[in-house]
């Protein structure tokens, strides 16, 4: 299993939604950065909300309605 395998793994098993960063600019709208927290819009609904992001690998997840 590689790194970035290991990481989504764990991130999985902890958070419903773990995103990479395509998945992220297809599902939301980001808004701004302030590690380690992405404020994004949700497209489907227009719901802001945060995310935490790391490093790396880059993936996004627990995602909180503001």
């Amino acid at each position: 299993m590689t790194e970035k395998e290991e990481v989504l793994a764990q991130l999985s098993e902890r958070y419903n939604d773990v995103v990479d960063t395509d998945q992220l600019q297809e599902k939301y709208e980001v808004l701004s950065f302030l590690a380690p927290f992405v404020m994004v819009k949700r497209k489907d609904d227009g719901v802001l909300g945060t995310m935490m992001f790391t490093h790396m690998p880059r993936f996004y997840y627990n995602f909180c309605e503001r």
